[in-house]
């Protein structure tokens, strides 16, 4: 019975010993778990790329642009302007003021104030479409004091981008909780606005001595600018942004239509109905 007892003790205690030894081990395991993954006094914890941090500096030179082809029609005889010119003007100046403020208070990490201006669009794109319809309706109605047909030609690009202006805007906020998404659909409505300030501002540079000509210029300039978006994107997320997709397709076939658009009879029919 005492070499039995013998027996039984010596095995508790070697029991003992593994279990000690097996949790020495599993210590070690997680002390080296820990030390491969803390960063050293040489490493900083990698952070996520800002998502377009100087966009609002972007949105500010559209708008630079837009007034500077507006000045002399628009802000420089804001006294001589009609009420409908004013509804128009100061509508869309306003939601270009609103997308330079946007990203800004975004990049500073003042969402909350982001989100509670936000809501300002619900009344600013309204007004700001309402005004678009009623130039287009004026256009037509002082068709005779453009180029023969210029005014069915410009009622097109203006139309087109008013719907195109809508379905940009309402995919922005269907994906407002898509940072990237959104901020693509919302920076396509700031492009949809450029072509009428830059083609007015083109025809004062020496050379363009056309409606056509600016247009023309026009379009390649906003074309470049959409291709080196698309390269961002790609070089940014390996892949083209559909936002922009689209918008370019758009751009693009309104630069193809300047040379038939006018001449269409069932938009001249259109745009005389509207009237």
């Amino acid at each position: 019975m005492g070499i039995l007892h013998e027996d039984i003790s010596f095995f508790e205690k070697q029991a003992e010993n593994i279990d000690h030894t097996f949790k020495l081990l599993q210590l070690l395991m997680c002390l080296n778990i820990l030390l491969h993954n803390q960063p050293t006094m040489n490493q900083t914890i990698a952070s996520p790329k800002p998502f377009y941090t100087h966009a609002w500096l972007y949105f500010l030179l559209a708008m630079a642009v837009i007034i500077a082809g507006f000045f002399p029609s628009f802000f420089n005889n804001l006294k001589q302007t009609d009420l409908l010119h004013h509804v128009h003007g100061m509508s869309a100046t306003a939601w270009l003021l609103l997308l330079v403020a946007q990203p800004l208070l975004y990049s500073r990490g003042q969402i909350s104030l982001h989100r509670k201006l936000g809501k300002v669009s619900f009344v600013l794109v309204p007004l700001l479409l309402f005004g678009g319809v009623k130039m287009v309706q004026l256009m037509i109605r002082r068709q005779a004091e453009y180029p023969p047909m210029e005014a069915f030609r410009l009622s097109f690009i203006d139309v087109v981008s008013m719907i195109a202006f809508v379905g940009f805007y309402g995919m922005a906020i269907y994906h407002r909780s898509t940072t990237g998404l959104h901020a693509r659909y919302m920076a396509a409505t700031v492009i949809l606005l450029i072509p009428p300030g830059l083609t007015r501002l083109l025809l004062r540079f020496p050379g363009v001595d056309s409606f056509t000509k600016g247009l023309n210029i026009n379009f390649i300039l906003i074309e470049i600018a959409l291709l080196l978006l698309l390269l961002d994107d790609k070089k940014r997320d390996g892949s083209f942004s559909r936002p922009y997709l689209i918008l370019t397709a758009i751009i693009v076939f309104l630069h193809a239509t300047l040379p038939f658009a006018r001449h269409w009879q069932w938009w001249q029919n259109f745009m005389n109905g509207i009237v």
